[in-house]
């Protein structure tokens, strides 16, 4: 019965042993990965942001078009900039005539970035077009 008690002891120290060499892995596991999680959450905001600036775009394009192309030419780009959010900078904007006795509206912009270290020069632009009535 001895033998067992011994066995007993050991298995114990050694378990302990182990927790102790142990210490610190799960710590830096997480520093190792976080960095990467981060970096996929950034990324993630950045797209959905970017989806929702082209969505706003189309949406902008789409009412100046349909303005110039039913009454009033002279009105649509005041209409898209107000239709446009305060975070959306145009860097130009244009409604012509097309070839359909409508009106083109095009919209064109920086990507804008919520964690901006650098310019990456990303350019968004929409184009919408709009037959006459």
């Amino acid at each position: 019965m001895a033998w067992r008690e011994a066995y007993r002891q050991h298995r114990r120290e050694r378990r302990r042993s182990r927790s102790r060499r142990d210490r610190g892995g799960p710590l830096l596991e997480f520093a190792v990965f976080f960095p990467f999680v981060m970096l996929c959450v950034v990324l993630a905001i950045e797209v959905f942001l970017a989806f929702i600036a082209i969505q706003r775009m189309d949406n902008a394009a789409r009412s100046a078009a349909r303005l110039a192309a039913s009454s009033d030419p002279t009105t649509a780009e005041s209409t898209a900039r107000e239709t446009l959010p305060g975070w959306i900078d145009v860097d130009s904007f244009s409604v012509v005539e097309n070839d359909y006795d409508g009106h083109t509206a095009q919209i064109t912009t920086q990507m804008p970035f919520t964690f901006s270290v650098t310019e990456l020069g990303i350019t968004l632009q929409r184009t919408v077009d709009m037959p006459g009535p």
